[in-house]
């Protein structure tokens, strides 16, 4: 005898399931399959699901071993990599002998991946890890190759407005000083163009990593001809207007070099951090200083969260957590845990080589890129077949 639940029921249950029951549950019924397709479905289940399920992604590469290694972890502070928590990377790089891709961002569980290898340029894939599909990004109007041209920042979100995932690319010209060349890549035409720059905004560098929140991607931007004054600020792109606008940061960072300070996310509201001694080669010592943006674009709205010294070099600030932590990976091989409302660090080996080969960020299954791409599963079959 068929039980037919209410559709309000089904939804809701459906939607507290892990993405890869999901692909099973379609395959059940038409209702089913139309059900979970739908944009209303994948907004939902990317809500209620990562609202029941907190968790983080690390990654990090051994260079000695040539290897990288993604896991997910609970929310909390066991981060150590253990075959339960490790989850497969198909991707290696057929072109060189350095198996490393960058993750340029992650948003609604689609993570941003750029190779690192000077053969393959412009090597871009989304990669959606909870239902193994991934979408080859081809590469933009602008190449490394160009000698006249550098490559310094890659930009990734998602419209909502538009329901689109977009990828930036910003490109500039290292021997003339002029406005960057922007290209964006919108998953629903798969296809680049270029944005003009606002011509009465300055002509600034901008450093990674980026910062995805409220529909805008936000990077560390300087003028990078000023060696001796520097000038940073925060350059925001809005993906649904496709328009920029420059966000001051507190005057005590404007002229800092730009190698010390990084933008971060607490509780949903804009962070910068700056790092003493970070980048000296024999730092004894280190200082912390955080400050949040309490109203979003509103510059009088700084402040000074946090302002930590260590007498040791305790690494690059890798994650702010909600909860009332510093997660810091230093470049001996540690990962450090530092309760600023407590004030105690607690470190972990993971034996990753330097502070900038670990990436840690929040994990979210979702059914981005469902009905788009490829399945990787059926990729690997074929391979092991040729």
């Amino acid at each position: 005898m068929r039980y037919d639940l209410p559709d309000e029921l089904n939804f809701d249950i459906l939607s507290r399931l892990p993405s890869k029951s999901l692909l099973r549950c379609r395959s059940v019924c038409k209702a089913w399959l139309s059900l979970i397709s739908s944009e209303k479905f994948t907004a939902a289940h990317l809500q209620k699901f990562n609202q029941l399920h907190p968790r983080k992604l690390v990654r990090r590469f051994e260079l000695l071993k040539n290897r990288e290694t993604y896991s997910v972890h609970l929310d909390n502070k066991s981060l150590t990599v253990d075959p339960g928590t490790l989850i497969t990377f198909p991707f290696k790089c057929k072109d060189c002998d350095i198996n490393s891709f960058g993750i340029r961002g992650c948003c609604n569980g689609v993570v941003c991946l750029s190779h690192e290898c000077i053969l393959k340029e412009d090597k871009i894939i989304l990669w959606n890890p909870s239902i193994r599909r991934k979408l080859d990004i081809h590469p933009p109007n602008i190449h490394l190759s160009l000698i006249a041209y550098y490559f310094p920042a890659l930009g990734f979100g998602y419209d909502k407005i538009n329901d689109d995932y977009k990828v930036v690319k910003v490109t500039y010209n290292h021997h003339v000083v002029y406005a960057p060349q922007v290209e964006i890549y919108t998953v629903r035409t798969a296809t680049w163009r270029e944005v003009a720059f606002p011509q009465h905004l300055p002509s600034m560098y901008f450093k990674g990593p980026q910062v995805f929140l409220n529909g805008c991607v936000h990077w560390i931007a300087f003028e990078w001809w000023k060696t001796n004054s520097p000038y940073c600020s925060i350059m925001k792109l809005d993906l649904s207007t496709e328009l920029f606008e420059e966000i001051p940061l507190p005057t005590c960072f404007v002229s800092e070099a730009p190698a010390s300070l990084e933008l971060a996310l607490v509780n949903e509201q804009l962070a910068v951090v700056f790092s003493k001694n970070l980048h000296l080669p024999r730092a004894s010592a280190s200082t912390y200083i955080i400050w949040v943006m309490k109203e979003y674009k509103n510059p009088t709205s700084w402040k000074m969260m946090w302002n930590v010294k260590y007498d040791r070099d305790m690494g690059r600030v890798l994650q702010l957590t909600d909860s009332g932590e510093i997660i810091m990976g230093s470049r001996y091989g540690e990962l450090m845990f530092r309760d600023y409302i407590m004030g105690y660090y607690d470190p972990h080996c993971l034996g990753f080589i330097t502070e900038e080969s670990i990436y840690v960020d929040r994990y979210e299954e979702s059914l981005a890129l469902l009905d788009i791409g490829e399945d990787i599963i059926k990729e690997e079959e074929e391979d092991l077949q040729q």
